[in-house]
């Protein structure tokens, strides 16, 4: 039971390794994209993206199960185990699975790199979006213009409801 569970576990993470590394290529089109402000481009690597974060669920799923399946007979919590923990408890299956765990490890890093990137590109886009508007509001509703408060401040124009934030 462990050896073909430990089979197929391995199977499930190479699937993984797969998919993030797909991952990762789709991250870096749509920074192209976003760097051009190629909105088509954006969308689609978007929709790439979902196809593949799907893809991962549906491992991630299966690996649960093959983990329960594992943890079962020997005791152990399925809950509190992990890749790192399966490799202590049976060591026998840590030969084929170490080197797929640390692909695995740096990939997600390589992922979370590049996701916070472009959301910080996504995040400058928008703030040259809302001066944009800021600056049409003045020209087109003067009244609205920016000013200095009492304080010495400048007040914060009215929000039009242009640029929604929330996704």
């Amino acid at each position: 039971m462990h050896d073909r569970a430990a089979a197929r576990l391995g199977e499930i993470l190479a699937g993984e390794t797969r998919e993030l590394r797909r991952l990762l290529d789709l991250l870096g089109q749509e920074q192209v994209a976003l760097r051009n402000a190629d909105a088509a481009g954006v969308m689609s690597s978007l929709r790439a993206q979902e196809t593949s974060l799907s893809r991962i669920r549906t491992l991630e799923g299966e690996r649960a199960r093959v983990l329960a399946a594992l943890a079962t007979p020997g005791g152990v919590d399925p809950a509190t185990l992990t890749l790192s923990r399966l490799l202590e408890t049976w060591p026998e299956a840590a030969a084929g699975l170490t080197a797929v765990c640390e692909d695995l490890r740096t990939l997600l890093g390589e992922v979370r790199r590049l996701n916070d990137r472009n959301a910080a590109l996504v995040r400058r886009g928008l703030g040259y979006v809302d001066r944009l508007v800021a600056h049409l509001t003045a020209a087109l509703a003067p009244e609205r213009a920016p000013a200095y408060s009492a304080q010495g401040r400048t007040t914060t124009l009215p929000s039009l409801g242009l640029v929604d934030r929330t996704a």
